[in-house]
């Protein structure tokens, strides 16, 4: 049997390697390439940062060009609302709404005198398959309306048949979610769709009311769970962002508000924050924490700025990782771990971080990766942005409650954003999560949204292309923004980016930031006020203005979640419910 003291030097400061087999002994990381891991050597040493400049420079010049073009599109559409447009009064008033009711009622009436309702009528497009969406229907409905006149066996099975294939062809991709389908009109979709979608769920309930005698609890049981299977999960996504990773309690107070808060809730550094709030509290207390003034016992970040600069001139660190522990702490129930947070809520609490190596994988910590772990430490190394904060060692709670350190992926970990800011991948495999709900406030992510098209419940003004300042406005917004990356992405392939702080940055702005839906509660000139306050602590006003501007932003978009969260949370509740009656 291997002997385990033989691993102990994977956690060392140094390496050693046998002489008499490798011909050579380094003693020191830095110095680990030899044959195996040679760095920059040769051409590359003589052109890495020739190149490198040369494609900064490149880039310097496109931005330039980028938001010279963004700002003579604002400059248009600002002159365009003021001098022709003339519902310009109407959609200011439904951004001033102040209760989803109040949007909606107001958002309705816009879709009625600009006569979107006209588009919701159409079955056709080539957005969704229309044919079989309205074929299947037709089906759900002759099935439910035998069975409510002679209920049997046979008429049950046969609707048993159509509801599975109506799970399976959402999760195939039968246009349902497409989000152009809501991009046309403020308050919803097709109106065939959303028949479709109602009479699915109606058939549902029927088929789970219907008598023991006629169909078994574990017949119903074994349906639900392999329509659960088979359409998946959904997941809130989190991102970063600083301090401006508080327009995120404004999104979560909006679905909280009209009960389409997923269970499934992922977050990283500022974001990890805030899942964690919202993963480690019940629905009483979540009401009760985002209806109050919970928020000013969160101060990690209120410091002046000579004393922030006094510590990293002498320590390295912009931050005191200790006032940021006791806070932390203080609001997550001290030391409760991921599998205590689940146990307690039911919510599915998923936190990133970003190993201090450069070529480690990032994690996403949560009840079946990490049960034992701490959800205070979890959201310090999350948040541990170099130079901001030092990397944190995670902890972890042995069966005596003992805190010890966790080095199961490894020795210390840092911001999550780095390289896994919204981990799909992770949650797909884990949790079978295959639909994303993103609040984005990341400040290198949100000057770059464009959306040329509009997006769901936000339809553009041009009644022509129908793209945002026009074709050619877009098509060279879209070429600038392609060209950025294709250079970035050039960067990162030959690995150029050297090392800042300790850390691989090059992946920053090349990972995928969106979802099905993506929220983004700051934009515009308002967005740019924020940047400068990212790391200080909201005042009250400013905080009330998160909270406002995060659930506004939400508004537009629950009309396609809650169609798609529909059918997972009468699947969720029926499974629970048989689950009961089966004393399972």
């Amino acid at each position: 049997m291997p002997d385990p003291d033989r691993f102990n030097d994977a956690f060392d400061d140094t390496l050693s390697v046998d002489s008499d087999r490798y011909d050579v002994t380094w003693t020191s990381e830095k110095s680990f390439h030899g044959r195996f891991e040679r760095g920059v050597i040769g051409m590359q040493r003589l052109f890495r940062w020739p190149l490198l400049l040369g494609i900064f420079a490149i880039i310097a010049v496109e931005l330039v060009l980028y938001f010279t073009l963004r700002g003579l599109i604002s400059v248009w559409e600002s002159l365009a609302a003021l001098l022709w447009d003339p519902y310009a009064r109407e959609l200011k008033e439904l951004g001033e709404s102040q209760s989803y009711q109040e949007w909606l009622q107001k958002a309705k009436e816009l879709d009625s005198s600009m006569d979107y309702d006209f588009y919701r009528a159409l079955d056709r497009s080539p957005f969704y398959a229309w044919k079989t969406v309205k074929n299947m229907t037709y089906h759900l409905v002759k099935c439910c309306n035998a069975i409510n006149n002679e209920p049997t066996t046979a008429a049950l099975t046969e609707l048993e048949t159509f509801l599975s294939r109506a799970y399976n062809a959402n999760a195939a991709g039968l246009g349902v979610d497409n989000e152009r389908l809501y991009a046309e009109t403020f308050t919803g979709t097709k109106l065939v769709l959303q028949e479709y979608v109602d009479t699915t769920l109606s058939a549902t309930k029927l088929y789970l009311s219907c008598a023991s005698e006629l169909v078994s609890p574990a017949t119903k049981l074994n349906f639900v769970r392999k329509s659960r299977a088979a359409y998946g999960r959904t997941a809130l996504c989190l991102s970063s962002g600083g301090t401006m990773a508080y327009y995120h309690f404004g999104v979560v107070r909006a679905l909280h508000g009209v009960k389409q808060l997923p269970n499934i809730i992922c977050g990283s550094s500022g974001g990890a924050l805030i899942a964690a709030l919202v993963g480690t509290r019940t629905d009483e207390e979540l009401d009760e924490m985002l209806h109050s003034g919970f928020y000013s016992k969160m101060r990690c970040c209120n410091e002046g700025w000579s004393t922030l600069f006094r510590r990293y001139v002498s320590t390295g660190r912009v931050f005191d990782e200790n006032k940021w522990r006791d806070s932390l702490r203080m609001i997550m129930f001290n030391e409760m771990t991921f599998l205590e947070a689940f146990q307690k809520t039911g919510r599915v609490l998923n936190i990133t971080c970003t190993s201090d190596n450069k070529w480690g994988a990032p994690i996403v910590l949560n009840y079946l990766t990490a049960p034992n772990v701490v959800i205070w430490c979890s959201v310090l190394a999350s948040s541990a942005v170099p130079p901001l904060l030092p990397p944190i060692q995670l902890l972890s709670k042995n069966s005596k409650g003992r805190l010890k350190a966790f080095v199961d992926f490894g020795k210390c970990w840092s911001d999550g954003c780095i390289k896994n800011d919204i981990p799909s991948k992770q949650l797909a495999e884990q949790f079978n999560v295959n639909y994303f709900i993103v609040s984005q406030v990341n400040p290198h992510i949100v000057p770059f949204v464009y959306e040329c098209r509009g997006s769901g419940g936000c339809p553009t003004r041009r009644r022509f292309s129908g793209l945002r300042g026009g074709f050619l406005s877009s098509a060279l917004e879209a070429l600038l923004k392609l060209e950025m990356r294709k250079w970035l992405r050039m960067v990162n392939e030959l690995d150029l980016m050297p090392l800042l702080f300790s850390q691989d940055w090059s992946s920053l702005f090349l990972q995928k930031h969106w979802g099905n839906v993506t929220i983004y509660p700051s934009r515009g000139w308002s967005a740019v006020r924020d940047f400068t306050k990212v790391i200080t602590d909201p005042d009250e006003p400013r905080m009330v203005q998160y909270l406002a501007r995060g659930e506004k932003a939400t508004y537009p978009k629950i009309a396609m979640i809650s169609n798609h969260l529909g059918f997972e949370q009468i699947l969720l509740q029926a499974e629970a419910d048989l689950l009961k009656q089966l004393n399972l």
